[in-house]
C-alpha cells in the first residue's frame, strides 16, 4: 500500500509541475531549456512520421503492462516512460516539452480525456481481480 501511496504522490505532483506550465513555450526556472526544446522537436517529428508517444515519469504500477497494451492496441499510442525513482531534471524537462506537442495531438485522434479515459478502465479491471 505505501508503495501505491508513493506512487500516487508522485504522479500528483507530477502532474501539478506539468499543468503549471503546460501551455507556455518555455521550460520552467531550474529546467533544462535545451531538453524542453529538444523534447518538442522530438515530439513534432514522430508525429510526423505518424508516431503517438506519450511520456511520463513515475513508478512502476500493477497496471502498467495492461494500460499499454489497451493504449497500443486500440490508438497505436505508446508509452514512454522517461523517470521513475530517480528524477532527472534533463529528462522531465523533455517530457514536458514533448508531452506538449504530442497529448494535444493525441487528444484531437481521440478525444479529450482519452488518457484518463484508459487509466481509469484499467484501474477498475485492477480493483475487480482484487
Amino acid at each position: 500500500m505505501n508503495e501505491m501511496r508513493s506512487q500516487l504522490l508522485l504522479t500528483v505532483f507530477l502532474w501539478l509541475l506539468i499543468a503549471s506550465f503546460a501551455h507556455g513555450q518555455k521550460a520552467p526556472a531550474g529546467y533544462s531549456q535545451a531538453d524542453y526544446e529538444r523534447g518538442r522537436a522530438d515530439a513534432k517529428s514522430d508525429i510526423t512520421r505518424g508516431i503517438l508517444v506519450y511520456e511520463f515519469a513515475g513508478l512502476p504500477a500493477p497496471t502498467d503492462d495492461e494500460e499499454t497494451r489497451i493504449l497500443r492496441e486500440r490508438y497505436h499510442i505508446e508509452l514512454r516512460r522517461v523517470a521513475g525513482d530517480e528524477i532527472r531534471i534533463d529528462a522531465i524537462s523533455h517530457m514536458i516539452g514533448y508531452n506538449e506537442i504530442s497529448l494535444p495531438e493525441i487528444e484531437r485522434r481521440f478525444g479529450k480525456g482519452i488518457l484518463e479515459k484508459v487509466d481509469a478502465e484499467v484501474k477498475a479491471n485492477y480493483e475487480k481481480r482484487q
